[in-house]
C-alpha cells in the first residue's frame, strides 16, 4: 500500500507468488500462478539471456540482460485469462530470449515457462519476482568467462538495483 519495493528473486519469487503478492490481479492475494518443476526435470544450471518487456521501476532502461539461472522449479504457469491479463496490463517484465533477442524453446528457455516468462510484476510494478539471479551478476569476477573476454567492470544484475536505489532516492 505504501509503494515500498519488493523483490523476490528465484525462490523469492516463488515465495511471492505462492502468496498472490504476484501478480496480484485481484484484491485478496489469492494464487493466481504457480512456479512448478522445470520441464527438462532436472536442476538448470546456467546463464541465460532476457528480453524486458515492460518498463517498471526494476527493468527502466534496460533492452536486455544476461543473467545466471540456479533452479529446478522455475517453469512459470498460469491459465490463459492470467496470461492475457498480465500482458493486457504490461506485467511480464522479462521474458527468456536467444542471444539475438528473440523468444526461443529450451535451452533459452531453462525451464519450460509459458510465453517464456522470466520475471512479472504486480500491476503497480513496485513488487518484482525473477526466476534468474541478478544478485550473483553484480560485478565482473562473477562472470564466467571474466578471464577469457572484456566484461564491464559492473554486471548486469547490477542494473536493477541501481534502478531500485534511484527510485528509493526520490519516491520513498
Amino acid at each position: 500500500e505504501e509503494k515500498n519495493l519488493i523483490i523476490g528473486i528465484c525462490n523469492g519469487c516463488q515465495a511471492l507468488v505462492k502468496m498472490g503478492m504476484l501478480p496480484a490481479l485481484q484484491e485478496d492475494f489469492a494464487q493466481e500462478a504457480t512456479l512448478t518443476i522445470n520441464d527438462s526435470g532436472h536442476f538448470e544450471d546456467r546463464w541465460v539471456h532476457l528480453k524486458a518487456q515492460n518498463e517498471s521501476v526494476f527493468t527502466k532502461g534496460i533492452s536486455t540482460i544476461y543473467l545466471p539461472v540456479n533452479h529446478g522449479e522455475g517453469k512459470f504457469v498460469a491459465n490463459q485469462k492470467i496470461i492475457d491479463k498480465l500482458y493486457e496490463k504490461s506485467q511480464i517484465a522479462f521474458n527468456y530470449v536467444d542471444e539475438k533477442g528473440k523468444e526461443a524453446p529450451y535451452p533459452y528457455n531453462p525451464n519450460g515457462s509459458m510465453h517464456n516468462i522470466a520475471a512479472i510484476t504486480n500491476e503497480t510494478g513496485n513488487v518484482f519476482g525473477i526466476m534468474p539471479h541478478p544478485e550473483k551478476f553484480v560485478t565482473k569476477y562473477t562472470h564466467p568467462r571474466w578471464t577469457r573476454e572484456k566484461v564491464p567492470e559492473e554486471g548486469e544484475g547490477l542494473k536493477i538495483f541501481r534502478n531500485m536505489v534511484q527510485y528509493a532516492e526520490g519516491n520513498l
